[in-house]
């Protein structure tokens, strides 16, 4: 390195000289942007097997065909993002739909005469579908309206229709159990009509995710948010991060599930995965799609850049369940000791009335609650792990900065000076965080710093760090002493 003094060579007179130059001081984290995969069934112009970035929805509607799981997570995805106004950058692989399997089919049988005309009201996986009906209108004219009400919003519809007399018939965009997670209603009909709504065909047939998470495994994702929600899914899930978390492969990331069924069917697959790395997205009766939940709250793990972020009442544009389905506070206590992140309605609070289209997370956690079977409850917060991780890769970042092969064209030695070089530098990336609010306790914690040659392998020092969480705000517990 070449210091410039800015001092003139035209100056002999044996002397000292100072010149000053000012800047701002203090220690600065490396930048680190989130990116998160969705997995789910898709068959349009990228065939099953490639991973293509995601950057708007009518390009993903072309990459995986409009309406399919995948372009619907890709969907949901992009408007979480703008309705947080933060998100990552997304990825996408498409899963072939099942060999010989089934898609559901639903029908819509009408009857009755209009009295007066109105509007009927739908609605299919949340999304509401507006049906006029007029006066003299027969069965059929009103089977018809439906089918044409619900194809021209095949952009955002998990299903297409058609007619055939006073029925009408939705059939899911892909084959698979998928299907059978889409709830269909009646909302409301003219007076003098009757429309009875009842499954056809279940859809039968599991897309299989095992060659997705596979080629996931080499590529670094900060989550991946999967369409499927079964157990078997789980043990997918759970041999992937067990590989990406190993201190060789050093891929932290979490594999987010969306479960719109009981507290017991999230319980279920939560015992099964009880992992830093896994989370399971609970609402029962929730409107929206198992995979357009997970990758809304894919997205909203993503959107705050701290790792120990509160996502505490965090929103996401998911319609609700119904009042008669949202979580109790004791079924949310419920839900939070198994491991599993409950969404609930926003009510607003001079109506009590729950805002359509929104939902909040109670409390962000991952499916870890044991560990040997014992109870373990630092890293059920998922703000816990996420720093972890975070602290592993700007020690990484600092480690190639320092010691890499640009910086030490000779080479690094493990001499005298390395092990204090390595104190410093773990030093430093701790204090940054602390000054960031990340960690806390650092002077304490920095007196338990080990650095030590490996006694059996050669070349190899051993380093113990310990730090200290700076947890969300969670609770607050008030005492009111009255005096009157």
């Amino acid at each position: 390195m070449t210091v410039n003094t800015g001092i003139s060579t035209s100056l002999r007179r044996p002397q000292t000289f100072h010149t000053f130059t000012y800047q701002q001081g203090g220690r600065s984290l490396v930048p680190l942007p989130q990116r998160l995969l969705l997995i789910g069934t898709g068959k349009g112009t990228v065939a099953p097997g490639t991973i293509v970035p995601v950057n708007d929805a009518v390009e993903s509607d072309g990459f995986f065909a409009v309406g399919s799981p995948l372009a619907l997570m890709c969907r949901k995805a992009i408007e979480t993002e703008g309705f947080l106004g933060a998100g990552p950058f997304l990825f996408a692989f498409a899963v072939a739909e099942p060999t010989g399997g089934a898609a559901r089919t639903q029908t819509f049988a009408f009857g009755g005469a209009a009295i007066v005309g109105a509007n009927a009201v739908f609605k299919i996986a949340g999304r509401v579908v507006t049906v006029p009906i007029n006066v003299g209108d027969s069965t059929s004219a009103m089977a018809t309206a439906l089918t044409t009400a619900i194809n021209t919003q095949r952009l955002t519809m998990p299903v297409t229709a058609a007619a055939a007399g006073a029925v009408a018939t939705t059939t899911h965009n892909v084959k698979g159990v998928g299907g059978n997670d889409v709830i269909f209603e009646v909302i409301a009909l003219p007076v003098g009509v009757t429309c009875v709504t009842a499954q056809g065909v279940a859809g039968t047939g599991v897309a299989d995710e095992t060659a997705a998470l596979a080629a996931a495994a080499g590529p670094d994702y900060d989550a991946i948010a999967l369409e499927n929600h079964a157990s078997a899914d789980i043990a997918l899930a759970l041999a992937h991060v067990t590989v990406a978390w190993t201190p060789s492969e050093k891929k932290w990331r979490w594999v987010v599930f969306g479960e719109p069924g009981s507290i017991g069917a999230g319980t279920t697959l939560a015992v099964a995965a009880n992992d830093r790395g896994i989370a399971v997205i609970n609402c029962e009766q929730i409107k929206a799609l198992p995979g357009e939940i997970a990758a809304a709250a894919g997205v909203g793990l993503l959107s705050k850049p701290r790792p120990n972020g509160n996502w505490d009442g965090l929103r996401l544009p998911l319609p609700p369940p119904d009042d008669a389905f949202a979580f109790t506070n004791t079924e949310v206590e419920a839900a939070l000791a198994a491991g599993l992140t409950p969404l609930t309605p926003v009510v607003d609070p001079q109506t009590r009335i729950a805002q359509p289209g929104v939902v909040k997370i109670e409390k962000f956690v991952t499916t870890c609650t044991t560990q040997s079977g014992q109870q373990f409850e630092a890293l059920r917060d998922i703000a816990v792990a996420r720093t972890g991780a975070f602290v592993a890769r700007q020690i990484d970042a600092a480690f190639a900065a320092k010691f890499g092969a640009n910086a030490n064209p000779d080479g690094v030695l493990l001499d005298d000076d390395a092990i204090p070089r390595v104190r410093d530098m773990i030093s430093t990336i701790l204090y940054t965080c602390q000054d960031a609010k990340i960690l806390t306790n650092v002077d304490a914690d920095l007196a338990q710093l080990v650095v030590e040659k490996d006694p059996s392998a050669p070349g190899r020092l051993n380093v113990d760090v310990t730090y200290t969480v700076v947890l969300g705000l969670h609770q607050v517990a008030f005492v009111h002493r009255v005096t009157i």
